[in-house]
């Protein structure tokens, strides 16, 4: 058996005063406790989108750009296109949907085909799309914890990590009733968390 980097207790207790900390951050957001003026200023919903640097960025860009070099920035091509894209494509689809107080992409889709189908259908593709990946973040969790602490199960980090992440989701990402509410606690939440990684 490996000898333990870290002793597990130290890890929990590090890994639940983090957690306990994004709570924290977004209660207090969602409470008011924060000023309005900085979780609605454009700086907080930018460091918010550093939520895209995830486990691929940690364990496949980084590898990428050691075998390819520069060659490695083209994957980030689209997303820097559809920023630069935004005065044309995204400002006269955000008046869309709140002219029509559209609350999902399965919304617009319907509302633009003026099909329920066409919205089913776009939920069931966004699902299907999206479970691998969380299937590797939970795994990138489990495995990184089993690197720093080979006796710890992955499968109980695995589980404690999707337990969280489930309450956390319910509490802040599912908590408003109406399509066009805000989430400033989850937008506090992870500019936070994209701050501690920068």
């Amino acid at each position: 058996m490996e000898p333990e980097l870290v002793r597990p207790w130290i890890l929990l207790a590090a890994a639940a005063a983090y957690l306990t900390l994004l709570f924290g951050v977004a209660e207090a957001a969602e409470r008011g406790l924060i000023p309005a003026r900085w979780t609605r200023h454009p700086s907080t919903f930018a460091l918010s989108l550093g939520v895209y640097a995830t486990s691929w960025t940690f364990y496949g860009s980084v590898g990428l750009a050691h075998r390819e070099g520069f060659v490695f920035l083209t994957i980030y091509l689209g997303v820097t296109l559809a920023c630069l894209a935004v005065p044309v494509v995204w400002l006269p689809l955000l008046r869309v949907v709140r002219n029509q107080q559209l609350s999902s992409l399965a919304d617009l889709f319907a509302y633009r085909f003026q099909s329920q189908s066409v919205g089913a259908l776009v939920t069931m593709f966004m699902i299907g799309a999206s479970l691998p990946y969380v299937a590797l973040q939970i795994r990138a969790v489990s495995d990184s914890a089993a690197i720093v602490i080979p006796s710890l199960g992955p499968d109980g980090v695995a589980l404690a990590f999707c337990a969280a992440i489930a309450v956390f989701a319910a509490m802040f990402g599912a908590r408003h009733t109406g399509p066009m509410q805000a989430h400033p606690g989850l937008v506090a939440s992870m500019a936070f968390e994209s701050g501690v990684k920068v």
